[in-house]
């Protein structure tokens, strides 16, 4: 039954998800967040009479979801670019590698680890969030409040 569903709705829940979201990988990718959730829901989802509504409920919820995070981002985005830029913090042979080490271990664990993604591994914004699984907004926010506190926090112990 629920391979059925799937067939016979598959195609309609991507079209719904693509005019909702205007960008077929994201339509795509929603439906199969949809058809993921229903089949662990399936043995309730199953009881219901029409489980394709259900299906059709939780798309709009993914896709007002993805709407509202991506405006979101935008809104980082454009309030990062507008910022002054706060540079890196400079590492040099006097610098004391144990006050980096407490400074960033002060740090929440997602701006920990794009220091690390950026500063050892010195990946870009792109590849950091590639790695992450976030959007490229959220890697330059996270840098930003990072090298922020990070050059507060060394300018407060030197």
């Amino acid at each position: 039954e629920f391979e059925r569903i799937y067939r016979a709705e598959y195609a309609r829940l991507v079209a719904i998800a693509q005019a909702y979201l205007h960008d077929r990988d994201a339509a795509r990718d929603a439906v199969q967040e949809t058809f993921v959730r229903m089949y662990r829901n399936w043995p309730d989802v199953r009881g219901l009479d029409l489980p394709a509504a259900w299906a059709r409920r939780v798309l709009v919820n993914l896709c007002i979801d993805a709407t509202r995070r991506a405006k979101r981002e935008a809104t980082a985005n454009r309030r990062v670019d507008t910022m002054p830029g706060v540079a890196a913090p400079a590492v040099d042979a006097g610098t004391d590698v144990d006050l980096i080490r407490r400074a960033t271990a002060d740090l929440p664990d997602l701006q920990r680890a794009v220091v690390a993604l950026r500063y050892v591994d010195e990946l870009s914004v792109a590849e950091i969030a590639e790695v992450l699984g976030v959007h490229a907004g959220t890697v330059k926010t996270s840098l930003f409040r990072a090298r922020r506190r990070l050059a507060r926090v060394l300018e407060e112990q030197s």
